[in-house]
Formats: C-alpha cells, sequence, structure tokens
C-alpha cells in the first residue's frame, strides 16, 4: 500500500514500515535512566506541525519494532502496527490542508506525550509487565486517527457545523484526557515494576550474601535416580498425602517421615521421585542426599549450611532471615547452632503457610564422625516438633542400631518400613524387571536366543521370585546379563544358582557372592591381589577419583596389572560417573568388608590396611611433587581470588591425585592398621620439608576451612602411638599455631603465606628452618613475638567465668558463669556449640562432665542442682531435694554410678545416676569447699575451711580418713 510510505515534507527521513520483515532497530536514546522518566504533564513541549507527526510516527515505529523482538508481547504488535498505519493516513490528510487545525494539533501533541516514555525507558526490559497499558495506547491511537482523517476531510465551515451539531470539542477533550490516563497507568506501573525490580535486587543480594558465607555442597535430587514410571504409586500417594496433610491441632505434630528399608529395597529412589514431585509443586525447600563415597557428602557438617542455602533460593522471606543472622554472626559453627540459627528460627520467624518439606536421603551413609551423626539424629527427631506443623520432614534410611534407638523415643517421627514382601513391590519389581529385560533383548538381539519377547514369561517370573523383593538384587542381576557373552546362557545360570524364599539379605550375599566368583582367575594371587588393591583403594577413598588418577595414586602397588584391568570385569558392580569410579551400591562394598558375609578371603578387603597403604602413597606422592609456586604464577603477590581462571590453572599444575593426597593423607593415616612407627617417622620428615607447599595447594583448592581439624586430627593420632615420632606432636603444634594466627592469609592468597605469614613467625617457633630454605623470603629485624599467643580467647559470658570442665572425649568443653548461663565449646574450632545456656535462677559456682559425656551436672548459689543433656543444652532434672545452701563444688564417680555436691554449710550429698535420688548425706561442720571421687569409686574427699581434709566410704558413709585442721587454712580444692 502506498499510504505506507507517506512521509512529513521536512528534512527527517523516510520511517520503515512495521510490516517490513526484519525487526526494527533499537535506537541507542531509547535506552535511557529510568530515573530520567518524565511524567505526562513533566513532557517537553512537542515541535510544533510536521516536527510534531514525524515524532509521532516515529515513536511508534520504534515500539512497534522493540515490541515484535519480544515473544510474550508479540500481542501487543498488531495494535501498534495498526496505530502507525491509521496515523499515516490521519498525517497524509493533514499534509493536504493548506491551513492547520489546532484541534489535529492538540491530539498529536497529547499522543507525543502518552508515547514520550519511549524516549526515556528501556523499553525492551519494561514491555512484557507493560503489554495491557501498551496494548489499550494502541487501540485509542488507532480510533484518534481514524476521528483526525474524518476530521480532516472536511472544510472550514464543515467542521465548524460538525463542532456545534457533533460535540467535537467534548470527543476530542476525551480522546486527550484518556492518553493521559493511559501515560499515568504507564508511569504507575514502571513505578511499582521499579519497586519489584528493587525488591528483586535484594533478595538476589540476600541470597548472593548467603552463599559467600555459607558452605553449599551439591547433594540434590536427580531425576534419573528415581523410580520407574508407574511403581511405587501407594507409597508415593500415602508420603505426598502425609505432605499436604497438616494437623495443627495436635500437640506432638509428627512431622518427621522416617522410610526405613533394608540396603538395596530401593529407598533412595523414592526419596529422588519425592524431590521430583515436590519441586514441581513448588514444596520442596531443601533436599541433602547423603552418598558415603563422597567426602562433601557423607558428613553432618555441611547439611544444615547447604539447607540454609536452598532455604533462601526457595522463598525471599527465608533469604532475608538467614542473611540477618549472618550479618550479625558471620561464622556460625556446631550442628545444633547452624539448625537453629540457620534453619528452624528463620523458618519460625518467616511465617511460611504453605506445606514445604525438607528431605534427606540415606542418612545412615553419614559419616565418619560417630558423634556428629549422633547430634544429627538428635537435633532432627527433638527439633522438629517445634517447627511449624506444615514444615514435613523425610528422612529415608537403613534401620541401623543407632538410627532405631533414636527415632523411637520420640513421638514426632512417623516410621514406614518398606514391605519387601508385598504385593505392590512384587509387582513393582516385575514391572521393573520387565523393562530392562526388554531393553536387553533390544540390545542384544543378535544373540543366540535373543528376540523382541525375550525372555519367556516363566523365566521373568522366576527371576522375579529369586529378588527377596530387593530391587538392587534385580539391578544388579541384569547389568551381569546384560554385559555377559551370552545373555540367555547367564539367565538360565542365574535362576538356577539362585535360591528362592531365602532372607533379603543372604539372597543379596549370594548374589554378591556368585558376581565376584566370575570376576577372574582367583587362583592366581597376582590377580587377587591386584583386586584387593584396587577395589580396596574405591572403597576407602574419601573422594572418588578417575581410573587414571588411581592409576597414578596405588598403580605401583599392582605390579603387572594395572587398575584399569581389574575395574573392566566389574561392570555389573561398577560404575564409571562424572569420569570416576563408583561402586554400584553401598550394600557392596558392605559385603566386600565383612569376613562374615565375604567368606573367601581373597575376596576380603580390609580398610584399614588399604587406608595404610594410600597414607604412604600420599606422602609419597606430596614428597615427590610439591614445590613452591606449584601454579607457576606470574605474580605471587595476587590474592587467590584475584588469579585467572584459578580452576583452569589448578586441573593444569596440580594432577587430580595430587589434589586428593594433600586433602586426605591424614585421614588415611588415622583410620589405618599398620606400622605407626612407619607413618609417624614419614609424616614428620614430609612436615618438616614440605608442609608450607602442602598448606599452598589446600589454599589454591579453597580446602582450608578443615586444615586446623586435620593438624589436630593427626596431632591425636600421634600422641596415642607408643612407637611414634614425639617431634611429631610439637611439630603439628607449631603448626596449629601458624594455622590460627595466618588463617586469613592462607585462605586469601598461596603466595603470602611465605611473603606475609612465615617472616613472622615468632623467634623461638620450630619453623624457623623455612627461614632459610628459599632466598627471597623478607626478614623481619624487629617486632617479632618470642613464643605463639595464646590460640585463642573466647568470649561469651558477661560476668566472671567461675568454672571449666572438659568432656570424656576432649570433644568439647562447658563454661558455667556469674551471669546465670552455661556454654558448650569446641575444643578444636574454639567457637560455641551451645551458647547461654539459661535455667539457674542465680549465679552458677561449678559443673562437672558425666564419665559417659552425655549429661553435665551444674550447682548454683541458687541452691539447686541441675543436669543437662551435653548434646541439647537441655534441662533433663532439677533435683528436688534441695541442698541447705549454696553448692560450690560437683563431681562424678569414675565408674557413672554416682555424683555428689558439697554445700558452703558443710553438707555432702552423694546422688544415684540410676534414678537421682540421694544415697547419702554427710554433715561437717565447717564450710566444704571441694569433693572429689578417688579413681575406683569407692571413696570421696573433700577439702574444708578450717584446714581439715576428710575422706569417706561411698558405700556406707564411714570415715576412712581425716587430717585434722593445722596451719593449713582453706582447702579450696582436692583430687585423687
Amino acid at each position: 500500500m502506498k499510504m505506507h510510505e507517506a512521509k512529513p515534507p521536512s528534512s527527517p527521513p523516510m520511517l520503515p514500515s512495521p510490516k517490513s520483515s526484519h525487526s526494527l532497530p533499537v535506537p541507542a536514546e531509547i535506552r535511557q535512566p529510568v530515573s530520567k522518566l518524565p511524567s505526562a504533564r513533566a513532557a517537553p513541549p512537542p515541535p510544533p506541525n510536521d516536527s510534531a507527526w514525524s515524532s509521532l510516527l516515529s515513536v511508534v515505529s520504534r515500539l512497534d519494532g522493540v515490541v515484535r523482538l519480544i515473544d510474550d508481547v508479540a500481542r501487543v504488535h498488531p495494535y501498534l502496527n495498526a496505530a502507525w498505519l491509521f496515523l499515516s493516513i490521519a498525517y497524509k490528510t493533514v499534509q493536504a490542508q493548506q491551513l492547520r487545525d489546532q484541534n489535529v494539533q492538540d491530539l498529536v501533541e497529547s499522543m507525543i506525550r502518552m508515547y514520550s516514555f519511549v524516549e526515556y525507558v528501556d523499553i525492551r526490559d519494561r514491555i512484557t509487565p507493560m503489554a495491557e497499558v501498551m496494548q489499550q495506547m494502541g487501540r485509542e491511537t488507532v480510533e484518534c486517527a481514524k476521528f483526525i482523517e474524518r476530521y480532516n476531510r472536511k472544510t472550514v465551515s464543515q467542521r465548524m457545523m460538525t463542532s456545534i451539531l457533533d460535540n467535537v470539542d467534548a470527543v476530542i477533550a476525551e480522546f486527550k484526557q484518556t492518553f493521559e490516563t493511559l501515560r499515568n497507568d504507564f508511569d504507575t506501573g514502571l513505578v511499582v515494576q521499579n519497586h519489584l525490580g528493587i525488591r528483586r535486587i535484594q533478595e538476589d543480594i540476600n541470597r548472593l550474601f548467603i552463599r559467600d558465607h555459607l558452605t553449599h555442597v551439591l547433594a540434590s535430587w536427580d531425576p534419573d535416580l528415581g523410580c520407574l514410571s508407574g511403581t511405587r504409586r501407594s507409597i508415593l500417594e500415602e508420603i505426598m498425602t502425609w505432605i499436604v496433610s497438616v494437623d495443627r491441632e495436635s500437640k506432638i505434630p509428627a512431622n518427621v517421615f522416617w522410610l526405613s528399608g533394608l540396603a538395596g529395597s530401593g529407598k533412595s529412589s523414592i526419596a529422588h521421585t519425592l524431590a521430583e514431585f515436590c519441586a514441581g509443586l513448588g514444596i520442596l525447600g531443601s533436599g541433602f542426599f547423603f552418598k558415603h563415597d563422597e567426602a562433601e557428602r557423607n558428613r553432618a557438617v555441611d547439611v544444615f549450611s547447604t539447607m540454609a542455602i536452598d532455604l533462601a533460593a526457595y522463598d525471599p522471606r527465608l533469604a532475608q532471615e538467614i542473611a540477618q543472622v549472618l550479618k550479625a554472626s558471620p561464622s556460625i559453627s556446631g550442628l545444633r547452632r547452624q539448625f537453629l540459627s540457620l534453619v528452624a528460627d528463620p523458618i519460625r520467624r518467616s511465617d511460611i503457610v504453605n506445606p514445604m518439606l525438607i528431605l534427606i536421603d540415606a542418612l545412615d551413609e553419614c559419616g565418619p564422625n560417630r558423634r556428629d551423626r549422633e547430634e544429627f539424629l538428635m537435633l532432627i527427631a527433638q527439633e522438629a516438633p517445634k517447627l511449624p506443623p506444615n514444615i514435613r520432614i523425610i528422612i529415608s534410611s537403613r534401620p541401623d542400631e543407632d538410627i532405631v534407638d533414636t527415632f523411637q523415643r520420640f513421638k514426632s517421627v512417623k516410621r514406614f518400613d518398606l514391605d519387601l514382601q508385598s504385593t505392590e513391590n512384587h509387582d513393582d519389581l516385575a514391572s521393573y524387571v520387565s523393562t530392562k529385560l526388554s531393553e536387553i533383548a533390544a540390545l542384544k538381539s543378535r544373540k543366540p536366543h535373543i528376540n523382541p519377547e525375550w525372555p519367556e514369561a516363566k523365566l521373568r517370573t522366576e527371576f522375579v521370585q529369586r529378588t527377596a523383593g530387593l530391587f538392587i538384587w534385580a539391578s544388579t542381576a541384569l547389568e551381569t546379563i546384560k554385559d555377559s557373552w551370552d545373555p540367555h546362557a547367564e539367565l538360565l545360570s542365574l535362576i538356577r544358582e539362585s535360591a528362592v524364599n531365602r532372607g533379603a539379605q543372604e539372597t543379596l550375599h549370594d548374589l554378591y557372592r556368585r558376581t565376584v566368583n566370575k570376576f577372574g582367575q582367583w587362583d592366581d594371587p597376582n590377580f587377587a591381589r591386584a583386586f584387593r588393591t584396587a577395589v580396596g583403594a574405591i572403597i576407602v577413598l574419601r573422594d572418588p577419583l578417575s581410573p587414571d588418577a588411581i592409576d597414578n595414586l596405588i598403580g605401583d602397588e599392582l605390579g603387572a596389572h594395572r587398575p584399569d584391568h581389574v575395574f573392566s570385569v566389574m561392570g555389573s558392580v561398577l560404575r564409571i560417573v562424572g569420569g570416576t569410579v563408583r561402586l554400584l551400591h553401598p550394600s557392596f562394598s558392605d559385603f566386600l568388608t565383612d569376613g562374615s558375609r565375604c567368606h573367601d578371603e581373597r575376596q576380603l578387603i580390609l580398610p584399614r590396611v588399604h587406608h595404610y597403604t594410600i597414607a604412604q602413597r600420599c606422602v609419597g606422592l606430596m614428597t615427590e611433587k610439591l614445590k613452591r609456586n606449584i601454579a607457576d604464577l606470574p605474580d605471587t603477590t595476587v590474592m587467590n581470588s584475584e588469579i585467572a581462571d584459578l580452576e583452569g590453572l589448578i586441573r593444569k599444575k596440580i594432577p587430580r591425585e595430587l589434589q586428593y593426597a594433600c586433602e586426605y593423607w591424614v585421614d588415611h593415616i588415622v583410620n589405618s592398621d599398620g606400622d605407626s612407627g612407619v607413618l609417624s617417622k614419614i609424616a614428620l620428615e614430609f612436615l618438616s620439608s614440605h608442609a608450607l607447599e602442602w598448606i599452598e595447594v589446600l589454599s589454591l583448592t579453597q580446602s582450608t576451612k578443615d586444615l586446623s581439624n586435620t593438624l589436630e586430627n593427626l596431632r591425636a593420632w600421634a600422641q596415642e602411638q607408643s612407637d611414634g615420632e614425639p617431634a611429631l606432636v610439637d611439630f603439628l603444634t607449631e603448626l596449629k599455631h601458624f594455622s590460627h594466627v595466618f588463617a586469613s592469609v592462607i585462605s586469601g592468597s598461596s603466595g603470602h603465606i611465605y611473603s606475609s605469614a612465615l617472616p613472622f613467625i615468632p623467634l623461638n617457633s620450630r619453623l624457623k628452618t623455612f627461614l632459610s630454605k628459599w632466598s627471597d623470603i623478607p626478614i623481619v629485624t624487629t617486632g617479632r613475638q618470642i613464643n605463639w599467643p595464646l590460640f585463642a580467647t573466647l568470649r561469651s559470658h558477661t560476668q566472671p567465668v567461675i568454672a571449666t570442665a572438659f568432656s570424656p572425649d576432649s570433644t568439647r568443653f562447658a563454661s558455667a558463669s556469674w551471669d546465670k548461663t552455661l556454654c558448650i565449646w569446641d575444643t578444636r574450632t574454639h567457637d560455641p556449640v551451645l551458647q547461654s545456656i539459661e535455667g539457674h535462677a542465680d549465679r552458677l559456682s561449678c559443673l562437672a562432665y558425666s564419665p559417659d559425656g552425655r549429661t553435665i551436672l551444674s550447682g548454683s548459689y541458687d541452691r539447686s542442682l541441675k543436669l543437662w543433656s551435653s548434646d541439647t543444652g537441655e534441662i533433663i532434672t532439677t533435683l528436688s531435694d534441695r541442698p541447705d545452701d549454696t553448692i560450690n563444688s560437683v563431681s562424678y564417680s569414675s565408674d557413672g554410678l554416682y555424683f555428689a555436691s558439697s554445700s558452703v554449710d558443710g553438707t555432702i550429698h552423694i546422688w544415684r545416676t540410676s534414678d537421682n535420688s540421694r544415697h547419702l548425706t554427710l554433715k561437717y561442720t565447717s564450710k566444704v569447699y571441694s569433693v572429689a571421687f578417688s579413681p575406683d569409686s569407692s571413696k570421696i574427699t573433700c577439702g574444708t575451711k578450717d584446714g581439715s581434709v576428710m575422706c569417706w566410704a561411698v558405700s556406707d558413709g564411714s570415715l576412712s580418713f581425716r587430717q585434722d585442721r593445722n596451719k593449713i587454712t582453706n582447702w579450696e580444692s582436692c583430687n585423687y
């Protein structure tokens, strides 16, 4: 249509038609800051006459061109296209007029003001939410253009008559008012949109802040690991019903669902499917899937920090609450403190009303720190009932003894045991087996006896009967069939050699025994040794490695064989996942490492023996490969965060097996069973020569957060070795000081370990030999300390600390203060595990740990004794039979049968731990300051104000010994 080419006679160039097949270019001038957006009234005056038309046509054309680029608002394009078209027609009639009408000019200027946002706003970012307003703008523009076109075809006299008869002025006024309203609507929408944008930016800032301050482990759900479509419907429906059926009236809500089942029963597949369902419904707050063979995924320490990051991504209210917690306390350690501060408290404050699921899979694979696992279990069981009832927690695990013992004590835990003999489980297994056998038939169609109908229904039924209800049995057997030379013969052999109606675990072990026997020539001692070495490495490695990395680490131990040779015959129980070697299921590792299950010594894996071997290999590899500036950085003064493509550089310069050795060599030493004298010697020699180069690698790989614990673990191990190197303990103490004092330097820059940390070690430090190892180390001539400072000054109490006590395993200690509170601390990190534990009405005076470490006994100026859970900080009991005066000393007998308290009035009470009842009361005429049991728990002694020392038999309270007062007074402490 020729009218599409209409243009004003003035200088602006012809506008491209919106009907062009090419998108209109977006001029740079429309990308202006939103802050420059004018209101409709504040728009600059439009150019007069033809310039106004040119401007109007130009902005409509620009706007339409941008709209056509955005699929979400394609519906706006026809209206803007029509607006441009009708404006062009109207303008053509205006051009024909010798006398321009002010009414038309006013309408054009009104439309220009309406569309002026094109000049000031980045419309590509704003069109989608403003689509409805812009669509209406297009409609009104079309109607106005039609009116102008009709109006301009009339003569002046006709216009005057029309204005009188048709009330043109009112129509024009209505158009102008509509244009102004639409522009105001657009401006208001932008304000709201800007507000929402600012809020989204703040939410993103919160989430980024949280990720920067917490450790996040990739331990989420995987749709490929879920249930086969159409299976497990009943259990999935039951769990989903439980998730959404919130009982808000129950005093003890059962908001923990424990899915329990034997190894290989399909628990994790159900968990992955549930996670996928709930993620799709928008109710999955967090999911953590433990994995026994991945270091980051087999320990409890990072679960709650990962959970906090997930929750922040789930809901902005949670992100805001968690960010505020971290801003107030950037370093939050200890499982209980992490759970309460980062998970439970933010959830309670966020007022989430819809069901929200927290899913924890394979809890039985949580390790290796048993204490952390116990604390994790207690936290979930105890704290879950305190969460809002719409917060649902699902845990899947084997029915391990510690898990059963913990969960059965709490009504908040709903237990569901997978029934392997149920009809549904049988049908699901049959469906799974049928699907997989059909896949094998398609894959092996050229093999003998294989056709699309293979195998016949009778064989399929017999196969399912031999699974004992275990999916892992079916999976392993099917892999064996698939990998065999003759699948049909293997199927027949497997059915023939597998018994029916045996227990699930016995059936699985029989299958594993049969599978392993087929791996190779067990009469060849070289093959047996290679198998144990290669598979033993897979089992004890803290993180999985690639076949090449395993070969580089322990290949020399295999003689003529290589790890690849062993792995190649293990296809039914071994997989390469992400380039790393993994056993198919942890139950296979359990079988190989248990002599009561794996009866052939040639196949039996002894983990501690393999820890010993790998420990030596790790130290040898580090001794050979480590050097200063291992990444060959051209500038060693830069921070790690400033190194371009650091990850790529690490992959190139530090082989994966060397990274592994640096991170886990200590773990293998402390778990080994071999010549501790040899390990102590090589550890001391290595650290004396390469300690700083080792720490450098940890810095580059961002693995320094566990350095203090690593050093302490090795130090504790070295102290226990009677044939160890005494100097190793001292050297490790030095390294602990070094890592503590220069922690920020070590984690921030690998190069500054040498230039900014080493020069400032104390004059008497054993690390001073490193000062002469490199010639370019700066020399500090003045200001260096003589010795290392204290490890830490711990602050939590607001009043004087009057008593402290260590737990029996030395992993924690407690403090009692005049501020009426107790604190429990981590001896390694020096962080509070439980802070400001309240309960006493007056100042605390004394405390003691029980011999089993589970309880803490405290005494106070309020004349009461309290027993506390050392794991939770909750009061177990307050003794009802109160002493007569301030309690100033407490003590436990070493056999754990009794505890005692002494009071200022001279009274000593001995209590039974079995029921917290009083066993004996002893009375002295002077104040008693301290009380202590003998090592054999048979006697109890006290120190008094008048200088006497008394000793009684615990059994009957008879006096065993008395040292009367002498020149010494105030025996304020006594001990055996």
